[in-house]
């Protein structure tokens, strides 16, 4: 029997995924409605695949990816904001755009096991540049930071001195 995890947070999410993987024949679906039930699924039960809504609180999402990864269960990260389609498409995570029909949710799932290892590899590799790019970024920021101190630093004291 095949067992899949949906990790979301809307319900009709995890509803429509049970009601899709139906045509599945022994196919178990599991729901998981918050981050910490999820990764929780992840480290404990065997699944052949994890579906991860990538809206949940601070990118948990992409680390539940990683949870998944690194527990060898294929991934498909599930977005509908603009936003988070762009960065999953630039950081190229395997990934299902919401809303979905259910055919395209069972080819996609399909590939996704048939391909796991391609998967796995992905998942890392995509969360390993999306983390090297968030470094990056924060890095800039604190330099951008220090020199915005040191010239409001140098603008007081001319301040002060006076004409």
């Amino acid at each position: 029997m095949r067992k899949v995890l949906v990790i979301d947070q809307e319900h009709l999410v995890c509803r429509v995924a049970a009601l899709g993987f139906d045509r599945w024949a022994n196919t178990q679906v599991v729901c998981a409605l918050n981050q910490e039930q999820g990764r929780r699924l992840l480290k404990e039960t065997s699944f052949d695949l994890a579906l991860i809504d990538t809206q949940l609180p601070l990118f948990a999402g992409i680390a539940l990816a990683e949870v998944a990864a690194n527990e060898n269960i294929p991934v498909l990260l599930l977005a509908g904001h603009p936003a988070s389609l762009d960065r999953l498409k630039r950081y190229d995570f395997p990934f299902l755009a919401k809303p979905f029909s259910v055919e395209h949710l069972l080819y996609a799932a399909d590939r996704a096991i048939a391909e796991y290892r391609f998967n796995l590899s992905q998942v890392r590799a995509s969360a390993a540049r999306l983390r090297l790019s968030v470094d990056s970024m924060a890095e800039t920021l604190a330099v951008s930071r220090a020199l915005l101190d040191q010239s409001k630093g140098r603008r007081l004291r001319d301040t002060l001195a006076g004409p």
